[in-house]
């Protein structure tokens, strides 16, 4: 995994390595990729990704890397509210 990351930024709180799964809109279609290295605050979960991470991220999402597979996503409409 990526090194020691400093406190958290937001809250000063102890950031851990993790590995995490991202949600990424490319291009106006839904990417996920997972098992991302990362920083992730004990105290209020805040995410920090390092650069060489993000531009391995980058080269994934410019089609440098095939996809591992391809998943269909339900996608729902919150309804209008109603007066009452």
């Amino acid at each position: 995994m990526a090194g020691k990351y400093s406190d958290c930024y937001f809250c000063g709180g102890e950031v851990l390595a993790q590995r995490i799964d991202r949600e990424i809109w490319w291009l106006g279609k839904l990417h996920l990729v997972q098992g991302v290295p990362a920083g992730v605050c004990r105290q209020c979960g805040q995410k920090v990704i390092l650069p060489d991470v993000a531009k391995a991220i980058d080269r994934i999402l410019e089609g440098k890397v095939a996809p591992e597979r391809i998943l269909q996503v339900p996608s729902f409409r919150y309804p209008e509210s109603r007066a009452m």
